[in-house]
């Protein structure tokens, strides 16, 4: 079973995009607290990060800090803004595609897919 990190301070947008990712055979856990999932969450067995924060210095932060300890697992920052400088920043601190809200969970789903299935190969 693949298992998605969900980063997320919004209990709506965690709610639902939990329910989806089960739904579709993943095991999601939740970080609400960035600053600790940032530093110390076991990335271990986590197949890909999906960043829900709400201001983007937290997504910055998270991302950052995840990447210092992993390097590989696929991110998917997600954002309200369409600024394209921030989604550049994003990407630039290591997220391999950031979605803009509103947009379906099924193309989020999507791109989790399309990213993990790209990694897999190399996985052991």
């Amino acid at each position: 079973m693949l298992t998605v990190l969900l980063a997320s301070d919004d209990s709506g947008t965690r709610l639902g995009t939990d329910r989806a990712f089960r739904r579709s055979g993943y095991h999601v856990s939740h970080v609400t607290n960035f600053h600790l999932a940032a530093k110390g969450a076991d990335l271990y067995d986590i197949d890909a990060i999906v960043v829900g924060l709400d201001q983007q210095l937290k997504r910055e932060a998270f991302i950052r800090g995840v990447r210092l300890r992993d390097p590989h697992t696929p991110i998917v920052a997600v954002m309200e803004s369409p600024v394209a400088w921030q989604a550049g920043r994003l990407r630039a601190m290591g997220a391999q595609s950031v979605l803009i809200r509103p947009f379906p969970v099924t193309d989020l789903l999507a791109e989790v897919n399309k990213l993990v299935e790209a990694q897999l190969p190399g996985r052991n």
